[in-house]
């Protein structure tokens, strides 16, 4: 995939994780160095994951306006991903997890990383939303960046990703 990044065209090394998929687990670690997992099934968590090359202004902007969308987060983790922690901070809310992806594993997995340009080897910013079974149930990765994710759109499917799971899976 193709994306842009201060007018300059650069590519994800591989294609990104599309909906419908299995999420695969990937453990990551906080800025205390508590290791948390990532995609595969959490039954009783809806999965926000926010990727970002890092938390400088215009990226930590497209993660604070995800998070002003959550009005209601019982039942909602939120994962804020960037390469490696930096000086930049963002408030996160009390379900919110600030982890690194200092190993590029999650990049990998889930074809974020960038192959060239002036981000090589970082996260494009990317939003995800994992359902409580484990599948990815929405993926938004701007072409342009830094741009806005569609919130419309991710609070629609947002809400359908609440309610859609019955604990029952596929075959009940």
């Amino acid at each position: 995939m193709r994306i842009t990044y201060l007018d300059e065209s650069i590519d994800l090394i591989d294609l990104p994780a599309d909906i419908g998929y299995a999420s695969e687990p990937v453990c990551l670690k906080d800025r205390q160095g508590r290791e948390h997992t990532v995609g595969g099934m959490q039954r009783d968590l809806l999965q926000l994951v926010v990727a970002l090359p890092n938390l400088s202004p215009p990226f930590a902007q497209m993660a604070q306006e995800v998070i002003d969308q959550v009005r209601d987060p019982e039942g909602i983790v939120l994962w804020l991903i960037q390469n490696r922690f930096g000086q930049e901070r963002l408030e996160l809310p009390q379900w919110g997890v600030e982890l690194a992806d200092s190993e590029g594993e999650f990049g990998g997995l889930y074809g974020l990383s960038v192959g060239d340009g002036l981000l090589e080897g970082a996260l494009t910013p990317a939003l995800y939303l994992i359902s409580k079974d484990g599948a990815i149930f929405y993926r938004e990765v701007p072409k342009v960046i830094p741009t806005s994710f569609n919130l419309e759109r991710f609070n629609h499917e947002a809400n359908r990703a609440l309610h859609v799971y019955n604990g029952q899976g596929c075959h009940a």
